[in-house]
């Protein structure tokens, strides 16, 4: 049986995503599947996310010139899939530190980091239906401040597409989020080893559940029903008897 001092989770994630999951582990595990150093691959990902972000205004006739708001926008949803790659990894090292509270054989053990590891293929499909539903009714109530007003059609379904992606990530982290949240919390209660002379492993997963509660205000704030906000002229409230 291995002990928590062995590299268990070394390759968690992809294993686990390999045994099948949902469309989002299966996107990662073939990401990190691919020949060559896996951060080269996320740079190659992320200069196609910033020519298809650019490609907004460039379809529209504008000079070829990169553009800060659509670069954004275009580097979002590969924000979302390291983001969601960083915390199962995150989520597997804990649970490797917690391991010696646990009453857990081999392949439980196992099991479990692979439901915290990885999601379902039915609740992902309808979290992820849910978000984008959620985003496109936020374009049909307010297209303006999604910029779908006056651009060229290919500019508008390209902005459709990427709000898409954008949206149903989001729906995937959520439903990442609150499985961990829980998992963590049922973990806590059944462990049957707790030691309180050794409370080091009692904090194993106060990393995992602190940055996956600030990722949201941090990393997804920008982007309210898909896209980041761009900052603008405030207006100046009118007062009676002011100019």
């Amino acid at each position: 049986m291995a002990t928590a001092s062995e590299p268990i989770a070394s390759k968690a994630v992809t294993s686990t995503a390999q045994r099948g999951g949902s469309w989002i582990d299966q996107l990662i595990a073939w990401l990190d599947g691919l020949p060559g150093p896996t951060w080269l691959t996320y740079i190659g990902l992320s200069a196609i996310g910033l020519v298809t972000g650019n490609a907004v205004g460039w379809l529209d006739g504008k000079p070829l010139t990169i553009d800060l708001y659509n670069s954004v926008f275009g580097l979002f949803p590969v924000a979302e899939i390291v983001l969601i790659r960083y915390l199962d990894r995150v989520a597997s090292e804990a649970l490797v530190t917690f391991r010696p509270l646990l009453a857990e054989s081999e392949p439980g053990f196992r099991e479990l980091q692979r439901r915290m590891t990885s999601t379902p293929r039915v609740g992902t499909a309808v979290f992820t239906v849910i978000w984008v539903a959620i985003g496109l009714m936020g374009d049909v109530a307010d297209p303006a401040a999604h910029r779908l007003v006056g651009p060229s059609p290919t500019s508008f379904a390209l902005i459709l597409v990427i709000e898409i992606v954008i949206n149903g990530l989001l729906g995937v982290f959520t439903l990442k989020a609150v499985r961990h949240f829980f998992d963590v919390a049922r973990i806590h209660r059944e462990a049957p080893l707790i030691d309180l002379f050794d409370p080091a492993p009692l904090y194993a997963f106060s990393r995992l559940t602190s940055q996956t509660a600030l990722a949201p205000p941090v990393g997804l704030r920008g982007a309210p029903n898909g896209r980041p906000r761009r900052a603008g002229p405030r207006r100046q409230e009118c007062r009676p008897g002011t100019r």
